[in-house]
């Protein structure tokens, strides 16, 4: 759950691949709220601004769904997406090796 009471928040699931494709409730009471998502994400907003809005600004691909559950009473919801961000994969020749990472 993402929660914010005054203020603005920008929040990042770009980085973190568990959070991106987790369903997320998102509610903000007095704010704008801005979250960025992978690259390639599909997004499903369901809920309800009173006095703002809400926008949806992804290029939308074959990536995961991420699912929004949302409230906001004064202020926006914006959904961009982030920067992708490089996944060490491990190869199975080198199964036992470390990354230094």
């Amino acid at each position: 759950m993402i929660f914010t009471l005054f203020g603005d928040l920008k929040f990042d699931l770009a980085r973190d691949l568990s959070l991106s494709t987790a369903p997320q409730t998102v509610i903000s009471l007095f704010g704008d709220l801005e979250l960025a998502v992978p690259p390639d994400t599909q997004v499903k907003l369901a809920g309800v601004t009173l006095f703002g809005d809400s926008r949806v600004k992804v290029s939308g691909g074959y990536g995961p769904t991420l699912n929004i559950r949302f409230f906001s009473l004064f202020g926006d919801l914006k959904i961009v997406e982030g920067k992708a961000i490089a996944v060490p994969i491990q190869h199975p020749a080198v199964e036992g090796a470390r990354f230094p990472y």
